[in-house]
């Protein structure tokens, strides 16, 4: 019987969607490396969203992730830029997007800033009804 020193590889079957012989490698980690790989994956994966929610990611890319956007975030950036609304009403219009997210694409729809306006507004007075 012959002992391997080191590094352990061991070949593993590929999973139950393979069939036949296929098979890959398996590189053992340690707890303490497993940890600190998933921190490392965590803290790029936050600071990311921390660039994006702030603005201080590229600019030259902020076309193409407007088109990924929900419209619900669509809907809210368009509020904060064209409605002029104090904090609080901000707030209730970012409620009445969170509250029915059919809102947002209505809203976004409404070609008449007037229109617009008006559509919130209601919605923003149905929402204080109820609260």
């Amino acid at each position: 019987m012959q002992i391997n020193k080191g590094k352990s590889v061991n070949k593993q079957s590929a999973g139950p969607l393979n069939t036949g012989d296929d098979r890959h490698k398996v590189r053992r980690v340690s707890a303490g490396q497993g940890m600190v790989i998933v921190a490392n994956s965590v803290e790029i994966a936050i600071d990311s969203l921390k660039d994006i929610v702030t603005g201080n990611g590229k600019t030259e890319s902020t076309p193409q992730l407007e088109g990924t956007l929900s419209s619900e975030s669509r809907a809210i950036k368009a509020i904060e830029n064209d409605e002029g609304f104090s904090d609080e009403e901000l707030k209730d219009a970012i409620l009445v997007i969170e509250n029915n997210p059919k809102h947002a694409e209505m809203y976004l729809s409404l070609e008449r800033k007037g229109a617009r306006t008006s559509y919130l507004r209601h919605h923003m007075k149905e929402l204080k009804k109820y609260n």
